[in-house]
This record gives C-alpha cells, structure tokens and sequence, in this order.
C-alpha cells in the first residue's frame, strides 16, 4: 500500500504561528502563507521530515 501521509496539517499550523503570532501579520496573510506552506508540504510522497523555508513559501506564493 502508497504511503499517504502528507502531514499538511502540521505544515499549515506551523506556517500559521510563523507568520501571525511570531511575525504579526494579519490572519489573511498569515492564512495565505500557512496555505501555502501546507500546499509545498504536499508536493512530495511521503511525510516530510522539515519543512519548506519561508523564502521558498514566498517565492511560491509569488509565483501563484
């Protein structure tokens, strides 16, 4: 069987404290960015064991 976890979750609450409770964006922009970090968290197979750095999840968004 594929392995399925993907662990999004994590990567999108964590974005999310990033941004708006550590950095004091507003909740839209800390909801796009926590997005975002949880969409480049998807993009492999498999859990993922860091994350994507801020500069990567901004030049994503960027390019959205």
């Amino acid at each position: 069987m594929p392995e399925r976890h993907r662990v999004a979750g994590d990567a999108f609450t964590a974005g999310l404290i990033h941004t708006w409770l550590l950095d004091d964006d507003s909740a839209r922009e800390a909801g796009r960015f926590a997005a975002a970090t949880a969409a480049l968290n998807c993009t492999t197979t498999g859990a993922r064991d860091t994350l994507s750095s801020e500069s990567d999840v901004r030049a994503f968004l960027n390019d959205q």
